[in-house]
């Protein structure tokens, strides 16, 4: 099959277009890979410089010690119970009026 001279250079120019796109997309290619690693690195520089000063603090507060079992007994609280009741009643209140020996000024 017989190409004409046209049809030869018109397969060449396209040829000569393709290659030139395909360089220009790789530079593309290229420029948006680099612009993504520096987002990337002002990120990682970002929380470094977030998490010094909590890094820099947990350094300094001392080792936690495990607790022993005579400290676990007298921390126990029944359930319902509280060290901080939400009301007060005096105790002599709560007798009958018979055996309140309070005296009241008048």
């Amino acid at each position: 099959m017989m190409h004409s001279v046209a049809e030869k250079q018109e397969f060449k120019e396209w040829q000569d277009r393709e290659k030139k796109d395909r360089k220009e997309n790789t530079a593309r290619q290229n420029e948006a890979m680099e612009h993504l690693l520096n987002v990337m690195e002002r990120q990682a520089d970002t929380l470094q410089a977030l998490l010094a000063p909590q890094t820099n603090q947990l350094r300094a507060c001392p080792p936690l010690q495990p607790l022993s079992q005579k400290s676990l007994l007298h921390s126990y609280q029944p359930p319902g119970s509280s060290l901080y009741p939400l009301h007060s009643t005096p105790a002599w209140s709560q007798t009958s009026p018979a055996l309140n020996t309070r005296t009241s000024a008048v």
